[in-house]
């Protein structure tokens, strides 16, 4: 790992931890996002300290192997405890990079599951209902809850579509890659002259709508008073009991004057704008589903996949990390075959996410040092 990425994290780390502390005592709140990588960032702050302590212990076993005059067994000595520290750092580093990559995703304990038939007619209906049922296995080998909602079966065995509920610790982080077009190339029962047909069906992952925080942040907020109007006996147009509050980010406001204190009508405002901006962060999120499910589904053509499962050569490739796989039939049983697939898919992810991290961080950096040398 780049050092100067390594010294930004404690960086972030401590202007992270004021800020959180300020907007605490400030009786502010700090956003969801800034929380998280907060946390984050005490979880990899032990393991970056590690790290460069053992970078010190190399640095001085190499001046003592530099200061031996030759002495074998001091060199072996020191080389064999430079071996160690290096591999004590290549775990620290798997364990940094596991931490600053997983995202929010991860949390996400329960997912819809769809798996459709695309080109391929009734075969396409086959290989669709396999996929089904490779991971409902895959689910028992996880210890997740597999909850099949809507089946619409076929006429020879197969499914045109399913749809199930998936539910345990880590589904939607292990199975978000699934989604996309699989192909299947192998002779179908059917098939008298022997030729190999190829067919498709597609898979949808999404994670299953589920309660959004709202924060309202004192910032945000503008909160006039005003008399109430209409019927209400005698404190209608005396006293400054309605409240008016506006969110100003969004321009949303709410008015409340069905009490006759104004601290009841400030928190009957308060509980309108929280559920009128809850409303509009579920759409949101029902909005993001629909185009994922586009995304990930689109176009089921032979051209458009992202595995193949080839019977005829026992072969299964992912063309995403171009890797192959063997024995199809046992991957297909979704146990550890499947799962030695969907690992090295979110390894690659990892290592992806991370080189895009340390390259956002090295940029900031250097424009920081760039501002500085300006002034």
């Amino acid at each position: 790992m780049q050092t100067r990425f390594l010294d930004s994290l404690e960086e972030e780390y401590e202007h992270l931890k004021e800020k959180v502390y300020r907007d605490t005592h400030d009786d502010d709140s700090s956003s969801g996002q800034e929380n998280m990588r907060l946390k984050r960032l005490q979880l990899a702050l032990p393991k970056l300290r590690s790290r460069r302590q053992l970078l010190l212990e190399i640095a001085e076993l190499n001046i003592m192997v530099k200061d031996a005059l030759g002495d074998a067994g001091i060199i072996s000595m020191a080389q064999d405890d430079i071996r160690k520290n290096e591999e004590k750092i290549e775990q620290l580093d798997e364990q940094i990079l596991h931490i600053l990559t997983v995202e929010e995703s991860s949390d996400v304990t329960d997912l819809l599951l769809e798996v459709s038939a695309g080109v391929g007619g009734q075969e396409a209906m086959l290989f669709a209902s396999e996929l089904f049922n490779m991971y409902q296995k895959y689910a028992a080998f996880r210890g997740w809850a597999f909850n099949p909602l809507t089946i619409d079966n076929s006429d020879l065995g197969g499914i045109r579509s399913a749809e199930a509920e998936v539910s345990g610790p880590g589904t939607f982080r292990s199975l978000t890659f699934e989604g996309g077009i699989h192909r299947v190339q192998r002779t179908p029962k059917t098939e008298k002259a022997g030729r190999i047909h190829t067919s498709t069906a597609s898979v949808v992952i999404l994670p299953k709508p589920s309660d959004v925080e709202v924060v309202l942040r004192k910032k945000d907020l503008r909160i006039e008073t005003c008399r109430s109007t209409g019927k209400g006996g005698q404190n209608v147009n005396k006293l400054e009991s309605a409240v008016r509050v506006v969110h100003i980010p969004t321009n949303t406001a709410v008015e409340c004057q069905e009490e006759r204190d104004q601290v009841q009508n400030r928190a009957r405002a308060m509980n309108r704008l929280a559920a009128i901006l809850y409303q509009r962060q579920l759409d949101q999120q029902t909005e993001n589903q629909s185009s994922t499910r586009k995304l990930q589904a689109k176009q089921s053509a032979r051209s458009d996949k992202i595995r193949t499962y080839n019977f005829a050569q026992d072969r299964i490739t992912d063309h995403r990390i171009n890797q192959n796989f063997h024995s199809v039939e046992d991957v297909l049983k979704g146990g550890e075959h499947l799962d030695i697939i969907i690992k090295q898919i979110l390894v690659m992810h990892q290592r992806e996410s991370f080189d895009d991290i340390v390259q956002s961080s090295v940029l900031k950096i250097t424009a920081k040092r760039s501002d500085k040398t300006k002034r």
